[in-house]
């Protein structure tokens, strides 16, 4: 499955907890680590769960 950043429109790799930063290839929808229910697209470029995204947004067409 070919996933999207929703911040900046880079390639997902898996899934990460945008509050305690638990990672894992399935999304969740309560992080084991915290219990949260932000379990988001992980961004391969940052690392960082979509929400927390520090890559430059790419503007779409």
């Amino acid at each position: 499955m070919d996933n999207t950043c929703e911040t900046c429109s880079k390639k997902a790799e898996g899934h990460k907890c945008a509050d305690c930063g638990h990672e894992s290839e399935e999304k969740m929808a309560k992080c084991e680590s915290c219990g949260g229910e932000r379990h988001m697209a992980k961004c391969a470029e940052c690392n960082e769960a979509e929400e927390n995204c520090t890559c430059p947004v790419i503007q779409k067409g």
